[in-house]
């Protein structure tokens, strides 16, 4: 089923074997039609009441999706929000559902020091900041000029609050050490859980040489990261790749490492299957079990999450 697809054949034997049979039905539909669109309110712009009553009378069908915030809309209505004008005035944001489900993972609450280390486009630095309500401090940092001032635009349109940075994510290690209550990082990674059947162009780039390239990245980023949390803050690793190499052998490598950190379980409000303990002869730490992949689906793209927690000595 899987193998009929027009992906590279390598990504379907491995996706094959990290995610069980019983899902690949999903992924067939996921890669063939894509996800359904979905959008969040900008509670810093707008109120929920008021967004959905305009939409509705515009015709749109919104359905709620984890919670109070978040809602999904049917696949013909998705060009037609794209080009909304609460879209474009910053009181709605189209956001993948997986995404802000990450977001959830980090536990932000009000007055909370946080830190995007990779922020850009800004999707998730701006649900963070609606958390806050602006409140307390929120820094984002995004090495890439262009997509520097992409966030920025973002970030100004949306009417959050964010100390944006230009720099190098492996560098806040040294830069601000437990300084955070709360980090996110949104690593770079192969970019799998994007692929299209039969477009070449979200996966022409993809070969086992890319992803060993960006795990090279990421265990540098996830360390620094982690050198900026306090004892008892959280972090949350997250990847749009289904490849253990970025996922599963990060975790497991960073927690060996630092002792204090722990991968803790976590709800997901989507269909989600357990990370991995082992894979084609690696074996990882015991708590990626409790690292979890959003099934990518008709409700949401895939999305790999980990929720660590920095505990303080002698917890």
């Amino acid at each position: 089923m899987l193998k009929n697809l027009d992906l590279p054949q390598e990504f379907l034997e491995r996706i094959e074997e990290i995610i069980p049979p019983e899902y690949h039905e999903r992924l067939v539909d996921f890669f063939t039609h894509g996800a359904m669109p979905s959008f969040r309110v900008n509670r810093l712009k707008a109120t929920v009441k008021d967004v959905i009553s305009e939409l509705t009378a515009a015709g749109f069908h919104p359905e709620p999706k984890l919670g109070t915030f978040a809602f999904s809309l049917p696949y013909e209505e998705r060009e037609a929000l794209t080009h909304h004008h609460l879209a474009a005035g910053g009181q709605i944001y189209i956001q993948s559902l997986a995404s802000m489900a990450a977001v959830l993972a980090l536990d932000v609450q009000p007055d909370m020091e946080v830190l995007d280390t990779c922020a850009a486009p800004g999707g998730k630095t701006l649900l963070i900041a609606d958390i806050l309500q602006n409140s307390g401090r929120l820094a984002a940092v995004e090495a890439v000029r262009p997509r520097f001032f992409k966030l920025k635009g973002q970030v100004e349109a949306a009417g959050a609050k964010v100390a944006l940075y230009q720099s190098d994510a492996r560098l806040l290690g040294r830069k601000v050490p437990a300084r955070f209550d709360r980090v996110l990082v949104d690593a770079p990674c192969s970019s799998e859980a994007r692929f299209k059947a039969g477009d070449a162009s979200t996966y022409n780039h993809w070969n086992m040489h890319k992803i060993h390239e960006v795990a090279g990245k990421q265990k540098a980023i996830l360390a620094a990261a982690c050198r900026t949390l306090k004892p008892g803050g959280t972090l949350v690793y997250c990847t749009c790749s289904f490849a253990p190499e970025e996922n599963e052998a990060q975790l497991s490598a960073i927690l060996q490492k630092i002792p204090s950190l722990h991968c803790v379980p976590f709800k997901a409000p989507l269909p989600a299957v357990p990370g991995l303990t082992a894979w084609r002869g690696s074996q990882f730490h015991a708590e990626c079990v409790n690292s979890l992949r959003i099934l990518p689906g008709r409700e949401t793209p895939g999305l790999f999450i980990a929720k660590l927690v920095h505990f303080n000595s002698g917890e």
